[in-house]
Formats: structure tokens, sequence, C-alpha cells
């Protein structure tokens, strides 16, 4: 299958912001109140697009893709994902994510990649090691409601090492 990437409009920010997980994922529900936030042109918000032009996730690059708590320098480019909540579980993680990295590389240069990912979600990270991202640190969240975060690294490369 092969993806296309474009920067998120306000009708990809508002569809995505109405997205609702079950279980332990909503975690990642968003507020349909605030779609206007994808919008930020300092945060890289792009929409994943399938070969249908399907709307399948998003991705977004820097600072909102960090974890109030983490500790995170100029090393690598933090890189925030997420994918339709009826997509999720259906092995196709590897291959969105391959694809988000190659467009990366290509339109930003990175010379490395930096997630940050819940540690409940044991998906993501099965996901994140099939792509070459090695765990950096374990943390606790700042904030009202602390959860453990795992940080994880890899170089920016076409092809995982």
């Amino acid at each position: 299958m092969s993806y296309t990437f474009r920067r998120i409009t306000l009708d990809d920010a508002r569809i995505i912001a109405t997205w609702q997980y079950d279980g332990i994922y909503s975690f990642y529900d968003a507020n349909p109140d605030e779609a206007d936030y994808y919008l930020n042109p300092q945060y890289h918000y792009h929409t994943i697009l399938d070969d249908c032009g399907e709307l399948i996730g998003y991705f977004c690059l820097g600072e909102d893709a960090t974890v109030l708590g983490g500790t995170y320098d100029q090393s690598a480019l933090d890189l925030g994902m997420g994918l339709r909540p009826n997509l999720t579980g259906k092995g196709l993680g590897v291959g969105v994510t391959a694809a988000v990295l190659d467009y990366v590389c290509t339109n930003f240069a990175p010379t490395a990649f930096r997630v940050t990912v819940a540690a409940f979600n044991q998906r993501a990270l099965r996901m994140c090691a099939k792509l070459d991202f090695q765990p950096l640190a374990h943390f606790i969240s700042a904030g009202a409601e602390p959860h453990e975060f795992v940080l994880l690294t890899r170089k920016a490369s076409r092809d995982p090492e």
C-alpha cells in the first residue's frame, strides 16, 4: 500500500478531533472543540492518506510530539502519530510509520528520530522495535494525571539498520 501526506487542513483536523479510541487507548482521544490546535504551523501536523485518498492518520513533528516531564534535546526530531481508531491493531503501524519516516527524511532531513510512547501501549512499542527504535529512557509525565512513558530513538535513514 502507498501513502500520501499533506499539511493538515481544518476539515482534516475536525475529523481527527472526533476520533474516539476503545478501552485504555481512550487516553489518546482528542477534544472535538479544539480542532484548530492541529493547525498551529510550529507543530507541523500532516495527514496520512491511503492510496484511495482516505484519511487514515496524522503525524506531527517537534514540540507537540513531546510529553511534559520528559527530557528532550536537539539530537533528534520528535515525531508523534495517530491512526484512525478502526485501523489500530490491524498490523498497519509498521508500514505507515515507515512511510512517514521516509517522507520526513526526504522533506525535513533529520539526523535522528525520537518518539514518546505511553508505557502501556505495547502495540506501539512492538511497532517501534520492528522499526529499530531503541529505548532511551522511561519517565513519569508531569501534570494532573501522571503516566509512564518511554522515549525511543533511531537514526534517520531510509532503511532501518
